[in-house]
């Protein structure tokens, strides 16, 4: 099995190696996505206290409240240097990134709350 040079993580087996994408099924084509690079994607599922898999749900006001704590409290979310290994670069992240991601979340969760109701769940994968 193959490993990413710079995180040690498997590469390949089945899924891909380059983003994550957030959205609410079956909430309509109206509403936003949103993706992520596969590395800032599993640092923010950590960050939020959610399973870091590449694919999963999680109910909408459940989310909504880590969410909306995450925001609030803004801590964890330093960023990340530049880095390279061999021919693969990571560039990085900046401070703020999380929380940024985080609204934006808080967003698409919150509008398919409403149009939805409280069954309803945020998927990624």
């Amino acid at each position: 099995m193959a490993l990413n040079p710079l995180y040690g993580e498997p590469k390949g087996e089945g899924r891909s190696d380059m983003s994550i994408t957030f959205w609410a099924p079956g909430a309509g084509d109206d509403l936003p996505e949103m993706n992520m690079a596969n590395r800032n994607a599993m640092d923010f599922l950590e960050w939020c206290g959610l399973p870091k898999t590449y694919g999963g749900s999680v109910n909408v006001v459940v989310l909504k409240a880590k969410l909306a704590l995450l925001i609030a409290a803004g801590v964890g979310d330093e960023g990340l240097p530049s880095q390279r290994v061999g021919n693969v670069i990571d560039c990085g992240r900046e401070p703020g990134y999380m929380v940024e991601k985080a609204k934006l979340l808080f967003e698409i969760a919150d509008a398919a709350h409403v149009k939805q109701g409280d069954k309803t769940v945020i998927s990624w994968g």
